[in-house]
C-alpha cells in the first residue's frame, strides 16, 4: 500500500484536466481508482465534478447521486481501506454512503492478485 501526498493528487486531477478538457462538466465522463486506499483521488474528482456539473445538473443532491452512483467507480485491496474510501468520498453523509453502496460501483478486491479473466470481469 501507498499513500498518496494531497499535492500529487491535486497535481493528478490537474494533469487529468488539462489532458481532457472538459471532462469534468461532462455528466457522462467517469473515473475509477482501482488501488483507492484512503479516498483522497476519489475525493478530488468528487469535489471538481460537483463544481463542473453544477449548470447541466442543479440540484446539488441530484449532482452528487450523480457523480457517486454513474461517474465513479472503486476498489480497494481490503475491507478495511474500501470502508475508508467510502466514509470520505461520502463526507460520512449515510445518505450519500448508501448511494455508494448500492450502485455497485464501489468494491474489495486486489486487481495485482486476479488473475487475467478476473481482471476482465472487475473491469
Amino acid at each position: 500500500m501507498v499513500f498518496t501526498p494531497q499535492p500529487v493528487v491535486k497535481l493528478m486531477v490537474d494533469t487529468l484536466e488539462a489532458e481532457n478538457p472538459g471532462s469534468f462538466t461532462d455528466p457522462t465522463t467517469t473515473f475509477a481508482d482501482p488501488f483507492s486506499t484512503a479516498g483522497l483521488f476519489l475525493m478530488d474528482l468528487v469535489h471538481r465534478l460537483n463544481t463542473g456539473l453544477a449548470k447541466a445538473i442543479p440540484d446539488q443532491d441530484d449532482r452528487l447521486r450523480h457523480i457517486l452512483t454513474k461517474q465513479i467507480f472503486e476498489m480497494s485491496h481490503n475491507e478495511i481501506l474500501h470502508r475508508i474510501t467510502i466514509e470520505a468520498v461520502s463526507g460520512g453523509v449515510p445518505q450519500r454512503k448508501t448511494w455508494m453502496e448500492d450502485s455497485g460501483h464501489f468494491k474489495v478486491g486486489d486487481l495485482a492478485r486476479m488473475t487475467p479473466d478476473e481482471r476482465q470481469e472487475a473491469v
